[in-house]
């Protein structure tokens, strides 16, 4: 049973809005478009690791994925974590290719570009896992929950990986590739069932305090990359040629590319949630008015009246609340 489906993060999100919004040429772009990459990668890692359970069979745990909890004053991050009455198990998605080397001596995990032939260090991921297991056991212990066994899995989901582990390395059977998962969580789930089930009511308290206390992380996005936000281009993107600005003609918006000149009733809709990723939740007339490239209050409005948005403050600075998909 899946707790917590699986979505973009706000940051892979926010990433998306301002390379949309951003000139093709500014010089933060490559910097952006590498995080971004980066992002896009582990979300699609994540992906793969929820098709590798879909071959889980007669099993009882509850999936939750993406979680951010709270740790004495910062947070940490779970991938994917599977909660039954005897495991919590932990799974970290690794979606990398080329040749992975990893060496418990040195505590590092090297790995060949494909592309490039480069190398690139990293650190030994059983070593976040364990650290992670550590975490979330005292996470238990302070929010005053039953400790279950809590184990982990570090799964390499690409399958242009081509895996090497040190001999005798600790953690090495908790190293897998992605078709190995069902497989592997299987075998633990039967290694664990000796020990003690918590009741379920014990168990509903640790699913709700997870989905209470994730904590999607936030972050300026603009500020993050020291972006002003007269760089930012207004206007709304046509859905089908991804040409700008479209016009407010008739209570639609048309295009203004003469080889497309479709027509669209909601593509402000779009350029709105980029808003909100972008500066904020909260929108003014005025503001509206100026990113949509829109002359008229009245129709500015309407289009944001029609949104059923949470709203406040008097006229003068009266604003609304975007919705921000977390």
């Amino acid at each position: 049973m899946i707790k917590k489906v699986l979505k973009p993060s706000l940051s892979l999100q926010q990433h998306e809005a301002l390379l949309r919004n951003l000139h093709p040429h500014h010089f933060r772009r490559n910097l952006i478009e590498k995080n971004y990459r980066k992002l896009l990668s582990g979300f699609r890692g994540e992906k793969q690791l929820n098709y590798e359970l879909t071959f889980l069979r007669n099993h009882k745990f509850a999936i939750y994925n993406d979680l951010r909890l709270p740790h004495q004053g910062n947070f940490f991050q779970i991938d994917c974590l599977l909660l039954s009455p005897t495991l919590i198990l932990l799974l970290e998605a690794k979606n990398l290719s080329g040749r992975i080397t990893i060496n418990h001596h040195t505590n590092e995990m090297s790995r060949i570009v494909p592309a490039t032939n480069e190398e690139e260090g990293y650190t030994d991921p059983t070593l976040q896992t364990a650290r992670h297991r550590l975490q979330l056991y005292e996470w238990l212990i302070k929010n005053n929950l039953r400790t279950i066994s809590i184990d982990s899995l570090v799964v390499f989901t690409n399958p242009n990986s081509n895996l090497s582990i040190s001999n005798g390395h600790p953690s090495g059977k908790r190293i897998i590739k992605g078709p190995a998962t069902a497989q592997s969580v299987s075998q633990l789930q039967k290694k664990h069932e000796k020990n003690g089930p918590v009741t379920t009511h014990e168990l509903s308290n640790i699913s709700s305090r997870l989905l209470a206390d994730h904590t999607p992380k936030k972050e300026d996005i603009l500020q993050r990359y020291n972006i002003r936000a007269s760089e930012i281009t207004t206007g709304i993107v046509c859905p089908c040629c991804s040409h700008r600005p479209m016009k407010r003609v008739r209570g639609k918006w048309k295009c203004t590319n003469t080889a497309c000149l479709k027509t669209s009733n909601d593509a402000h809709l779009t350029a709105l949630k980029d808003y909100a990723l972008l500066f904020g939740p909260r929108i003014t007339n005025t503001a509206a008015r100026h990113y949509l490239n829109i002359e008229s209050s009245s129709i500015t409005q309407k289009l944001l009246a029609e949104m059923n948005l949470p709203s406040n403050g008097t006229t003068r600075n009266y604003s609304y609340e975007l919705p921000i998909e977390k």
